[in-house]
């Protein structure tokens, strides 16, 4: 049997992981617009027969399941990109973003 993945189809942000973040809502429609793959877990649905779906119910906004929680080794870290991203796509780092343990402390659980 197949697996397949979807980890970018959520949007859904927690209240409480929302509060962490810096940029305002307008900021975060738009990091949502350019970094969330809609629809791909109901595109790709399978019959669980044939593959198993692995659908990511939150927004990879709050934790990337896809990147290696160590910093070090992730090569999108230094983009702001790593676990969890300390950096929009336009570059900006919001503060709230940069707390050097929010990675374990938020995707530690998760993943």
């Amino acid at each position: 049997m197949r697996g397949r993945s979807h980890p970018h189809s959520s949007t859904a942000i927690p209240e409480d992981v929302r509060a962490t973040f810096a940029p305002s809502d307008e900021v975060l429609h738009q990091e949502l617009l350019r970094l969330t793959d809609r629809y791909t877990d109901e595109m790709f649905a399978l019959d669980p027969a044939v593959a198993i779906s692995v659908v990511f119910e939150m927004s990879r906004l709050v934790v990337d399941p896809e990147r290696f929680l160590d910093d070090s080794v992730e090569p999108m870290a230094k983009s702001g990109m790593g676990a969890v991203y300390t950096a929009t796509t336009e570059g900006g780092s919001p503060p709230s973003w940069a707390q050097p343990d929010r990675t374990r402390r938020i995707a530690g659980p998760l993943l």
